[in-house]
Order: C-alpha cells, then sequence, then structure tokens
C-alpha cells in the first residue's frame, strides 16, 4: 500500500498556464511596517522668475466635460499671480502615519527603493438628517512634517457644530477608543465627529484616503512579507487514481491504480503569503508559498473489458471490448511552493455513455496525490 501511495505522488500531473504579475497584488498589510503618506497641501510660496507653470482648467457644456491646460512662464517674482492668471501653489509633504495595516494593492517601484500601497477603501457609514456632526480639516506643518497640534477635545469640535440637513453617507472608518492614540489618528486630515446631546458621541477618520499616496520606505537587504488571499483557477489532469476494492456478494474487487489521460478544471481559494527582498538596485521576489482548497472537474475515458466489469450490470464475456467517457467531479488542496503545488484529490467516477454501470469502479470513490505547476489568479482580495 505504501508502495501505490508514492507512486500516485507522481501521478497527477498538470499543466496551467498563466499570467500574473507578481510586483502587484492585493494582500493584508500588517502592522510591522512604517507607513509614508505623501499630502498635497496649498501654500504661500513664492514663484521665482522663469518657472514653467502648467494650469488646468475643467469645462461641461452640458454635453461634454473639457479640460483646458494652459501653459505659462513667470515673468515677475510672485506668490500667486501669472501673467494675470490665478493659480494655486501646492507642495507634496511626507507624513509618517506609522504602522497602518489594512487591505491594499501593492507594487514595487525599483528606483524608489518603495512599496507603493493602494489600500481598500473605507466602509461606507450612513448618517441621518439633523445629526449634528462638527468637520475638521488639518494640515500638516512643511517643517515638522507632521499634522499641526490640534486638541481633540469637545471644545476644538464645539466651534464648528451644524446638523445635517439631509441623510448623509461618510466613506470613513469608525476611530475605537483604542485608536485614539495611534499616529495615524493623530496624522489624520479629516476628521468628523458625532455629537449625541452636547457630548461627543464617536469620532470618524479618513483613515484610507482614495486620494492619498501611501508607500512603505525599504532599506537595503530589508525583507518584506504579506498575507494574499486569492481566487484561483487553471487546467489540471489527473492521470493516476487509486480506486479502494470491494465486494458485491461473491465477487470481490480489488484495489486499483488506474492511468489514463483526463483533462478538466480546477477552481479553488488560496491562503498565501507576498514575499520580497530590496537589494542593490531592485526588489527581487521570493519564492510564494501557499495553500488552494478547492474543487476539480475531469473528462476522460475508460476501456472496459471482461476483468473491470466482474461486478457491474453487464459483465463482458470473451474478448469483448467498449469504450466509456467518465466524469469525475473532486474535492482537494494543493501546498504552492514557487509556482509548484503538492496536492491531494478525492473524488468520483461517474460513467457515461454505452453501459457505464458495467464497470466495476462506476460511482466509485478514489484518491490521487501529486503535483502541478502554476495556476492562473482571476481575482485577489
Amino acid at each position: 500500500m505504501k508502495a501505490i501511495f508514492f507512486t500516485m505522488c507522481v501521478g497527477l500531473i498538470g499543466f496551467i498556464g498563466r499570467t500574473q504579475n507578481l510586483t502587484e497584488t492585493k494582500s493584508y498589510v500588517l502592522n510591522t511596517y512604517r507607513v509614508t503618506k505623501m499630502i498635497e497641501i496649498e501654500t504661500n510660496d513664492t514663484i521665482p522668475v522663469g518657472s514653467f507653470v502648467k494650469a488646468q482648467r475643467v469645462v461641461n457644456d452640458g454635453n461634454f466635460e473639457y479640460t483646458i491646460t494652459t501653459l505659462d512662464t513667470v515673468k515677475l517674482d510672485t506668490i500667486k499671480n501669472v501673467s494675470s492668471k490665478i493659480i494655486v501653489v501646492k507642495k507634496t509633504v511626507p507624513v509618517d502615519v506609522g504602522f497602518l495595516e489594512g487591505k491594499a494593492s501593492l507594487k514595487v517601484v525599483d528606483d524608489k527603493a518603495q512599496i507603493k500601497l493602494n489600500y481598500w477603501l473605507n466602509s461606507n457609514i450612513g448618517l441621518k438628517a439633523g445629526t449634528v456632526i462638527s468637520y475638521l480639516k488639518r494640515t500638516p506643518d512643511l517643517k515638522t512634517k507632521a499634522m499641526k497640534s490640534t486638541s481633540f477635545d469637545e471644545s476644538t469640535f464645539d466651534a464648528y457644530r451644524r446638523p445635517l440637513t439631509h441623510d448623509t453617507t461618510l466613506n470613513m472608518f469608525l476611530v475605537s477608543c483604542c485608536e485614539m492614540d495611534s499616529l495615524w489618528f493623530k496624522q489624520c486630515e479629516d476628521i468628523i465627529a458625532v455629537y449625541k446631546g452636547d457630548k461627543i458621541e464617536c469620532f470618524y477618520a479618513n483613515k484610507y484616503d482614495s486620494d492619498g499616496t501611501y508607500f512603505i520606505k525599504a532599506e537595503n537587504r530589508q525583507y518584506f512579507s504579506s498575507p494574499r488571499r486569492s481566487i484561483s483557477v487553471g487546467i489540471v489532469s489527473i492521470p493516476f487514481k487509486y480506486h479502494f476494492g470491494y465486494n458485491k456478494d461473491t465477487i470481490h474487487v480489488k484495489d486499483e491504480l488506474t492511468a489514463n489521460f483526463n483533462a478538466g478544471v480546477f477552481a479553488g481559494y488560496t491562503w498565501s503569503r507576498y514575499r520580497t527582498r530590496y537589494e542593490t538596485g531592485g526588489f527581487v521576489n521570493l519564492p510564494t508559498r501557499g495553500f488552494t482548497g478547492g474543487v476539480a472537474f475531469n473528462i476522460s475515458s475508460v476501456q472496459l473489458d471482461k476483468s473491470s466489469t466482474t461486478a457491474g450490470t453487464k459483465p463482458l464475456t470473451g474478448d469483448k471490448k467498449i469504450t466509456i467517457g467518465v466524469f469525475s467531479p473532486a474535492i482537494g488542496g494543493m501546498f504552492t511552493v514557487n509556482n509548484v503545488n503538492l496536492g491531494m484529490f478525492m473524488g468520483w467516477d461517474l460513467g457515461f455513455g454505452s453501459s457505464p454501470r458495467s464497470w466495476n469502479f462506476n460511482n466509485k470513490f478514489w484518491i490521487g496525490f501529486g503535483f502541478n505547476y502554476s495556476v492562473t489568479q482571476l481575482w485577489s482580495k
């Protein structure tokens, strides 16, 4: 029996073509990496003579929306006036938001030694008309690169109190008491306080800013690891199957290891880990590790003769042979190490065509072990 099991370990041979970009995937950012957010702010900086300025204006005529771009060269040192056109001077400030864990799409930027993060958006929060809120918009200090000092007591928010005039949906994050002291909250741009009577009941914050740019700065030879979830699908072949023997009345059917060509589809849910390391000049993606549990559906054919129909409804005699089709649903799992999948399947063979009930193993259970190469990740979260 052990020899048969070892034989089956090399029996599940499949090929799966795939297209996957390992530099961009949806993963979960753990709270072990410091995250920086780039925040754009308006400034009163002087624009020196000779600076080249591009200004854009959007016009909507009811049918189409046009973007008009104006290019100017600064004629005089000015703050906000270029060739009689009003412009807004903006700067991008890097702000440390601490260990900001959450679901995100990851993309490595080799020339900047960065892993860019595109966080999944905050949940939608509904507030009824008449709810009293206070909205606080904060900006970072250019010198300290931190949010300007703000007290989170009620006196800070009371000056901006107002009732909502209609039902409102906020795309913001409900801040728990234990997160009030977290760095991401202290560095947050948009905060809303919701009142109950004269007291603040809770805070909502724009934890995952859809307009923000987040990244993790990598040091030389720094290792980065992140859990990843995905739905995987691909083509699989299970040429070797082990059928268990059984008794039917006075007939004994022996265990059998069968080998035939088949093809089918495997689909499942993958738990894996994205792993990379930064080295001088760029990121090096490390072998993927994971597990996929799912289902497989295979189609094959089997040639029947008198030895394979002894327990069937119509056993064959003499040299007569017939061929039937076999549909094989199965469940199983695969362990992935660097795109090589080691797996185990359990399924049933359901014959169809001419006299499928003559086959000894029609509608019988089987197991298979083995490996295949690669899966196509169609969707991930």
